[in-house]
């Protein structure tokens, strides 16, 4: 019997075999990055957490390389995705950041540990194709066949108060995980099987301004079967005097590690656009909303050289791009690549207005 995603997929390359064709096949493909972190570098979440940190609570990660080919208004391809979102307080990353680089916890501190990450990697097959309801309108719907390799989805909550002697307080912890990082408990290979939907509305009112709307993932689910989990409780609620009438505080640990299915979602990413002319200047906006994160990016089109711009963010970013005909570039950080906290990187070859 075929699996109901499976029977989807076929049905949906079915109908992209018999959708008119205006033109032959013609190659794509593209490599698209957005990172974002409030309190590390982007490239010490790759290489190991250094001595750079500042307070911060957002740290956001997604990217996909695409290949395939266009049948006019239709496409098929293959592509990888990899994505990390993680919701921190404060607290939680400074204990991170000290863990992780051997320095001391200051005493005399209260320190809120809320935590939630959603983390996978994953590879598939993608059809779509382009509609076009009126000739200023047009809707694009892209459909993924995904298999996933690894993940982790979890949260902590609690809290710690830290003395100059030892410290107390409670947290909870449950999470899903192909590897458990935190226990090292064996495990095996699991696989999850998941479908995502992209939709994007374009709208050109008329010959100088276009506005866009793209929902990457605006439906999706990846089923984990017999997903590997643990669920603790941490507690410091033992607490006696030593032989010297000192405080002596325990830390005791509850909990059980299990296997259970699990649907695993991803944020929607949302892209608002809007290109257009305004007193003999090409301009562009852009807006990003992925769960709390908010980003906000600006362009100037250089008229000496057409299809370049140059572009800065709310977040400090400022960066380069070209886009004209089938080509796009950009290229997106916030300060020098070793301490970025803020990076886009897209590379595309697609037909236009795709």
């Amino acid at each position: 019997m075929i699996p109901s995603c499976t029977r989807t997929l076929l049905v949906l390359i079915l109908l992209l075999a018999g959708s008119p064709v205006h033109a032959g096949p013609v190659p794509y493909g593209l490599l698209h990055v957005e990172t974002h972190s409030d309190a590390f570098p982007v490239r010490d979440l790759i290489r190991g957490i250094g001595r750079q940190f500042r307070p911060g609570e957002q740290h956001v990660g997604f990217g996909r390389a695409e290949s395939g080919v266009s049948f006019g208004r239709a496409h098929l391809g293959l592509l990888y995705r990899y994505e990390v979102f993680a919701h921190s307080s404060r607290g939680a990353s400074e204990l991170i950041w000290r863990s992780e680089t051997d320095q001391d916890i200051p005493a005399g501190r209260y320190w809120p540990l809320r935590l939630a990450i959603n983390q996978v990697a994953m590879h598939g097959v993608t059809a779509g194709y382009l509609f076009r309801p009126t000739a200023s309108l047009t809707l694009s719907g892209n459909m993924q066949l995904l298999k996933a390799t690894e993940m982790i989805d979890g949260h902590v909550n609690g809290a710690i108060a830290t003395d100059a002697a030892d410290y107390q307080g409670q947290a909870r912890l449950q999470y899903f995980y192909t590897r458990d990082a935190l226990w090292e408990r064996p495990t095996n290979r699991r696989y999850g099987t998941g479908l995502a939907l992209d939709m994007k509305l374009r709208w050109r009112p008329n010959a100088r301004h276009e506005v866009s709307l793209e929902l990457l993932d605006a439906l999706n689910g990846i089923y984990w079967r017999q997903m590997y989990y643990t669920r603790a409780w941490l507690t410091t609620d033992r607490i006696s005097y030593d032989s010297d009438g000192q405080l002596d505080v325990r830390a005791a640990m509850t909990g059980y590690e299990g296997n259970s299915s699990h649907w695993q979602r991803l944020p929607v990413k949302a892209y608002l656009r809007w290109h257009g002319g305004l007193a003999g200047r090409r301009l562009g906006a852009e807006v990003l909303w992925v769960d709390d994160y908010r980003d906000v990016r600006l362009r100037y089109y250089v008229t000496r050289w057409p299809g370049a711009y140059v572009a800065a963010t709310a977040e400090g970013a400022v960066g380069l791009g070209y886009q004209r005909g089938s080509l796009a570039l950009a290229l997106q950080l916030d300060a020098a690549p070793k301490q970025a906290r803020t990076f886009t990187l897209g590379i595309a070859w697609q037909p236009p207005g795709r």
